[in-house]
């Protein structure tokens, strides 16, 4: 009998481009791997898929179990370039990690199961022993110097989105961009003013920089997520910025420009209490909260199948008070 539950069945598929090991091959090799949970599954794969949101690239870790002793050899290579989807066989599914292998463990667990880890990040390509230089005269915004980097660097840096907010005023000096693109950027997205810090964004998808603030409109049709539709698990929890929560695996869940939105729907939020002199982020009265990490986690024969989120208030609020401290003692007014 066929299944119609849009969270039942799990599928996956692990597309892997590498280098060829065969003595004058040319071009590159695929290898795939595809799992349903209607059939049997030949191999077992546990996967870590972590975009926390702070800034640059993340790492993510793919573990296949018993692979063929020559399939190892190829994935081994470092630059490997892998391509992972997970879902469900009638319901959502799509594409959760692109990024490079920087680095293959083989592991014997135990007398019969061999595993191939796979530390895998995204966006590092454009990041490894890149380089830029250039002057700007005064008149130059931020804007300006974030497209400028992206584009004068050795290996140009593609922009996927950067917030319309980004500072337009120009500034009185001219200035010169030395070293690391990576270190430069993320001293540009830093610091925003005093009370703006810690309000922007700077990460890698997809091989792409996005730069986005807390505050830049979401997109419209916000996610609902609840125990009857989209598989809420747990109670959410209040944090220092907002919400976080648990639910079944679900690929439309991720970092996304413009940012994306969720609605916690018919759900009563777990509250932090308050310790002395602290502020909590405020919780949104419709239950409308801002995406700003995701971490999807699975076993094809185990039982994580999940996707653990982190948000901030609709309006992008973080408490002043979470940066006050250093911001005092940068400027010589005390703090400890």
């Amino acid at each position: 009998m066929e299944q119609t539950n849009p969270i039942y069945g799990r599928r996956l598929q692990l597309r892997i481009v590498c280098a060829p090991t065969t003595p004058g091959a040319l071009g590159l090799e695929e290898i795939l791997i595809e799992q349903d949970g209607f059939k049997p599954n030949p191999l077992r794969i546990v996967f870590d898929i972590n975009y926390p949101g702070l800034e640059a690239f993340f790492i993510s870790e793919i573990v296949i179990y018993n692979l063929a002793g020559d399939t190892r050899v190829q994935i081994i290579q470092e630059g490997a370039r892998v391509f992972l989807s997970a879902g469900y066989v009638n319901g959502q599914f799509g594409q959760i990690f692109s990024g490079y292998v920087f680095q293959s463990l083989l592991q014997r667990e135990n007398v019969t199961d061999f595993k191939l880890t796979l530390r895998c990040i995204d966006g590092y390509k454009l990041f490894d022993n890149n380089f830029t230089a250039f002057a700007l005269k005064k008149e130059y915004t931020q804007e300006t110097l974030v497209n400028e980097v992206a584009l004068r660097s050795q290996t140009p840096i593609p922009i996927g989105g950067k917030s319309p907010q980004l500072n337009k005023i120009p500034y009185s000096r001219g200035t010169v961009a030395f070293g690391n693109p990576a270190k430069l950027l993320r001293e540009i997205t830093r610091w925003q003013g005093a009370y703006e810090c810690g309000n922007t964004q700077m990460y890698f998808k997809d091989q792409q920089l996005y730069i986005v603030k807390l505050t830049d409109t979401m997109k419209p049709n916000p996610v609902t997520i609840s125990p009857e539709k989209g598989g809420l698990l747990g109670t959410p929890q209040q944090t220092d910025y907002g919400v976080s929560f648990r639910c079944l695996l679900n690929p439309t869940l991720m970092l996304s420009f413009p940012p994306m939105g969720v609605k916690l729907d018919m759900v009563v939020v777990q509250q932090r209490k308050v310790e002395q002199m602290q502020l909590l982020g405020t919780l949104d009265l419709t239950g409308v909260h801002r995406i700003i990490g995701v971490r999807h986690t699975g076993d094809t024969r185990g039982d994580p199948w999940y996707t653990d989120v982190t948000t901030v208030s609709a309006g992008g609020a973080i408490p002043n008070q979470l940066y006050l401290p250093s911001m005092l003692k940068e400027y010589g007014q005390g703090g400890t």
